[in-house]
């Protein structure tokens, strides 16, 4: 009836709930099981009677999908258009949760870090216009915003929703701000007038000021990240560019300044203004910009009705020093923050900060082995490691460090350590530890805990307006997606976060996103995009100076174009690189460059140089530290190499066993099992072994693992005289042979050996559109005997 109100389980509240705070993208099935459930292990069968009724409870269907739609091998999406708006009463009253941030912030932090804590809210502004300050919580608003929409929704009458939710029948509009995200306060490079000496004001004014803001709760996004969208979308002085800024950061206020220099020092003026027009502005002239710039944020700050941030630091030169370098910093000029940094007097270089901060210089710079000697030199130091973002700065680093390694354990001790060192829980940069220590987790074979860790370091980056830590959070989302062998729902964490880092211009996200994907669109034998991303990702690295991280760019696309049946492009890229660059090839980012190497040459059917170049990858990553399934395929394709030579199978592998209960041997291993049973003529085992891996392919549906074990099984029973059985087992890939060269030409030798000419002649066809350089056996291209 209408009017009426519908009843809700908590459950299907709160899957509502995320679902509406997250609209603007899918969300993932386990990310969503998480959220509502609080742990992983939900039976697919109660996910889907989760969301049927949670469509029932809004009104909509499966078959509709109005306002709850499923994206085959993402996740769910909320679609149905809404509008936020004031309640006419007012704005809803505080709950608990939230404080008044004109108050100082809670001096209590818990004792440990957990989801539960990472989870809570965090202060920050809203959206409203500056001169409506003080303000609640952005993440109660929400909150409360939610529970007012699904009240209304919850109406049987959901057409009114009492002026919390307007739906409209026109298309949504396209907002960067992601749902449950804090309208983010968004401090922009300042404009300088002075001695050309003083150039570095522009963003080490910036920095500061954004600094003093997050300091008090308000959400702020990284400078770096600010740095980076003015680079991509240009100059923010024209309308035009200040509403392309404002929309890439989801900003509600933006904080406009200038410095001048002047006889009697400088003067820093500051202007922010609301989404709405409104505007305040504050002043201040001190002797030195650094001071200057500290006060005209205080009175800003008093101008918004908020209190200043206490000092934590003296106002002395190095303060000043510090933050040149961080400027020169945030606009990569690392060879001009070094010297900054050299320039402090001797008696002060051993400060913490100017010891942290050299070494991110030289971390970014790829002097890897000098940023963790003086990484650990400060955490030998009592006095330097008792500050504890200094500790938690090194800590994470020192995790990179451990990831360039390829050492996954060793990591996520140094993240554990990080986020014990963090007294705030509730800001952006425990998300940020938090979200990278989800992803090497999953490394590790622990995809419940990785998933608990991202869940939970959502939430703290959406409190603080921080949209590329958003995007680094979807870019490791798929990086556990790929280690659990799900690529299809992987891709589309992936194309979110190349998106988001692509608007801020961020090289680096972009290429962790891309290299993600050239895997994961391989996996899938989506090859035309899979092409795409490899030669995007390799215009990116063309232009940089890592030339380790230059060999893994030229690997991952050399594959794709071997596997496409562009060889000889394929070669010249490999031969470019290792001319230009002969000593990384010892490199942890040369993995993917020697298998690229070892399947060209497998390709070209040079077996001894397919060992070489597998014997050069596993000096960098040996077989018993692999996990994936790129990795392991070179113990099979060895194994290969080797018996087409006369020698004895390897024993790499052999002894592989599952980790975890339930877990399976990943299907390389198992194909290598079978052919190596096949050789020694355990013909049974052999077929034990393959049937186990077609298992395997058919719960895991990877289309290039299926191929894989499908052709490799197939073959073995044409060579048994098993033709039917043959045929059959090639029927599982049947979808892939218009685009895949590997499915066809299985196809081929099926039909052929069938003697049935025009199914043969049609998949001969299909294999030549797909080939490139690859050639069938001369045997068959020749009609079958009928």
């Amino acid at each position: 009836m209408e009017g009426s109100l519908h009843p809700a389980s908590p459950l299907v509240f709160d899957c509502l709930v995320y679902l509406l705070n997250q609209r603007q993208r899918v969300v993932g099935r386990d990310e969503l099981v998480s959220a509502v459930w609080g742990r992983v292990d939900v039976a697919d069968q109660q996910v889907r009677q989760l969301i049927q009724r949670a469509r029932q409870a809004v009104g909509d269907d499966a078959k509709s999908q109005q306002t709850i739609r499923t994206v085959p091998g993402g996740g769910y999406r909320w679609v149905m258009p809404v509008e936020i708006a004031e309640s006419p009463d007012g704005p809803p009253p505080p709950v608990e949760g939230t404080r008044d941030v004109s108050a100082p912030p809670p001096s209590h932090h818990p004792d440990a870090p957990g989801v539960a804590e990472a989870a809570a809210p965090s202060p920050a502004v809203t959206a409203q216009a500056a001169s409506d300050m003080p303000v609640r919580s952005i993440r109660a608003h929400a909150r409360l915003r939610a529970l007012a929409i699904l009240g209304g929704l919850l109406l049987l009458a959901a057409a009114a929703f009492y002026g919390a939710l307007r739906t409209k029948q026109a298309a949504p509009a396209q907002t960067s701000a992601g749902p449950g995200m804090a309208r983010a306060v968004v401090v922009l490079p300042l404009k300088v007038t002075g001695p050309s000496d003083a150039a570095w004001i522009r963003l080490g004014a910036m920095d500061l000021i954004a600094q003093r803001l997050r300091s008090i709760g308000m959400p702020v996004p990284p400078s770096d990240s600010i740095v980076s969208a003015v680079h991509a979308t240009g100059d923010p002085d024209t309308p035009e560019g200040l509403a392309m800024l404002r929309d890439t950061l989801g900003a509600a206020t933006l904080v406009q300044g200038t410095a001048v220099k002047s006889a009697g020092g400088w003067t820093l003026s500051l202007q922010a203004v609301s989404a709405g027009g409104q505007r305040n502005t504050a002043q201040a002239e001190r002797a030195d910009a650094i001071e200057a710039a500290r006060d005209a944020t205080d009175l800003l700050l008093a101008a918004l009705g908020e209190v200043a941030p206490r000092d934590e630091h003296e106002r002395d030169g190095l303060d000043r020093l510090i933050q040149r370098a961080r400027a020169a910093l945030l606009a990569n000029q690392l060879d001009a923050a070094r010297t900054i940094l050299a320039g402090a007097p001797e008696e002060q270089r051993s400060d913490p900060r100017l010891r942290v901060l050299a070494a991110q210089i030289d971390q970014r710079a790829g002097r890897r082995a000098e940023a963790e000697a003086t990484l650990l030199a400060l955490l030998d130091d009592p006095a330097a490691s008792a500050v504890p973002e200094t500790r938690a700065d090194a800590l994470t680093a020192l995790g990179y460090l451990e990831l360039n390694r390829n050492d996954c354990a060793a990591a996520e001790r140094r993240f554990d350590a990080a986020l014990l060192a963090l007294e705030d829980r509730r800001g952006s940069r425990y998300g940020s530890v938090l979200s990278v220590r989800g992803s090497v987790r999953a490394c590790l074979g622990r995809p419940e805990e990785a998933v608990r860790d991202l869940s939970a370091a959502g939430p703290l980056l959406d409190a603080a307006g921080d949209r590329l830590g958003r995007a680094n959070l979807d870019n490791h989302f798929g990086t556990i997606e790929l280690y659990r062998g799900r690529p299809a729902q992987a891709v589309t964490y992936l194309q979110s976060a190349r998106a988001t880092h692509q608007s801020f211009g961020s090289v680096d996200g972009t290429r962790r996103d891309l290299s993600l994907l050239c895997i994961a669109l391989s996996e899938l034998l989506r090859w035309p995009e899979a092409l795409d991303a490899g030669e995007a990702l390799w215009a990116l690295h063309e232009r940089g100076d890592d030339a380790g991280a230059l060999y893994s760019a030229a690997g991952l696309r050399a594959r794709i174009l071997v596997r496409t049946g562009r060889h000889r492009e394929a070669e010249a890229l490999l031969d470019r690189v290792e001319a230009a660059h002969p000593t990384e090839r010892a490199s942890p980012y040369a993995v993917a460059f020697h298998e690229a190497r070892a399947e060209l040459a497998w390709a070209h059917g040079d077996a001894r140089r397919t060992i070489a170049a597998i014997d050069e990858a596993w000096k960098i990553l040996p077989p018993e530290k692999m996990s994936d399934d790129e990795d392991l395929l070179t113990i099979l394709l060895r194994q290969r190499a080797s018996l087409s030579l006369g020698q004895a199978p390897d024993d790499a592998g052999a002894g592989r066993q599952p980790g975890t209960a339930g877990e399976t041997i990943p299907i390389p291993l198992l194909l290598a099992r079978a052919e190596r049973e096949s050789h020694l003529q355990r013909l049974d085992e052999a077929e034990a072994s393959f049937r186990e891996a077609m298992k395997a392919a058919e719960t895991r549906d990877v289309p290039a693992m299926t191929v894989l074990a499908a052709d490799a099984y197939a073959r073995w029973l044409l060579t048994r005289g098993r033709a039917d059985d043959a045929r059959a087992t090639a029927g599982r890939i049947t979808p892939w042979a218009e685009r895949d060269f590997d499915s066809a030409a299985l196809q081929v030798a099926i039909f052929h050996a069938a003697g049935q000419a025009d199914a043969w002649r049609e998949a001969l066809n299909r294999a030549g559109a797909t080939a490139g350089e690859r050639t069938l056996p001369a045997q068959l291209t020749q009609p079958p005997v009928p």
